[in-house]
């Protein structure tokens, strides 16, 4: 780095206001944030502490620009966090993410698509801003589409941990992660091919990283194709839909519909309980805003049975 620049450098102090108060607020610890950012603890307080008279150590200005990155992540993972609620499925969720956080295991949640799964463990990351979240497809499940997208997330997080190109890619997170007790999320694990899951096992017994498989109930057949990998899973849960339906069936209709909450919840509820998908349930209330927009007919509850016969028709062509 060029010394005229460091020593025109000072610290940004709303930057460093933010951290000193997030930090007091308890988010994280200071260690537990610095292996987020890729730097020691002694730099991040270093960066803290720095004083305007004094000329700065040549990181600081990397460390500060780190710290930018990691409030811009925090602020995406928030706005997320803006269109979800926590609920019992939630919270069984969590106490099974906290559970293998503490003892290192590989981990499974695993359940019906559409119960809350996915938006459990996005409200976990946002709360524990050092976990890692990867969303598997049928076309990112291999053992490289993994490494890939660890790799980017490890990036994404940090503006100092840029990957070493003299290492292949799985090498160097093995290298960086390595006793970073950060929870890594996997969700999406059943549409993981097998190569994907050998991957999450040994790069577990590499690191010591605890890992969460998030899935449908099929990821258990998969597994089961190998005794080794299935007696390895040390937590497994099965999630499903918990007895605070009216509750969760009315916050969805609140953030979808908030004009319509009396007139939709009772029936939303109903659907709900016998469908057991939240998912579902979001996506026709969204197609009954839409209808009532262009629909002679303004009553709520006709629009809302509408969008559910124009789901049921479209899921059957």
């Amino acid at each position: 780095m060029n010394s005229t620049l460091e020593l025109k450098w000072t610290p940004d102090e709303p930057t460093r206001a933010w951290l000193d108060a997030w930090l007091v607020e308890g988010h994280l610890t200071v260690e537990e944030l610095a292996r987020c950012l890729g730097f020691t603890g002694t730099r991040v307080s270093k960066y803290r502490h720095t004083d305007r008279a004094k000329t700065p150590e040549p990181d600081m200005p990397a460390v500060e620009s780190a710290v930018k990155n990691f409030r811009r992540q925090l602020e995406r993972r928030a706005r997320t966090r803006e269109l979800l609620f926590e609920n019992k499925v939630s919270d069984a969720a969590f106490a099974v993410f906290k559970q293998i956080s503490r003892t290192g295991d590989v981990g499974l949640i695993h359940g019906p698509a559409g119960v809350g799964k996915t938006s459990a463990a996005e409200l976990y990351c946002v709360a524990h801003p050092d976990s890692m979240l990867l969303t598997a497809t049928r076309y990112r499940r291999d053992a490289g589409s993994v490494v890939r997208m660890l790799w980017a997330e490890v990036e994404a997080g940090s503006d100092s941990l840029r990957w070493d190109k003299r290492l292949p890619r799985a090498q160097w997170l093995e290298a960086v992660l390595r006793g970073s007790a950060r929870l890594l999320l996997v969700d999406n694990a059943h549409k993981l091919h097998f190569t994907g899951l050998e991957f999450l096992f040994d790069f577990q017994d590499a690191t010591g990283l605890p890992i969460c498989l998030i899935g449908n109930p099929e990821v258990l057949d998969t597994l089961r194709r190998s005794d080794q990998l299935f007696s390895r899973v040390g937590i497994m849960r099965e999630i499903k839909l918990a007895d605070d339906v009216e509750d969760c069936a009315r916050a969805i209709v609140r953030q979808e519909i908030p004009d319509a909450v009396e007139e939709l919840a009772p029936r939303a509820a109903s659907d709900l309980g016998r469908m057991g998908h939240s998912r579902r349930l979001r996506k026709q209330l969204v197609l009954c805003r839409t209808l009532r927009e262009g629909a002679r007919n303004k009553d709520w509850l006709a629009n809302y049975e509408a969008a559910g016969k124009a789901l049921v028709s479209a899921s059957r062509n």
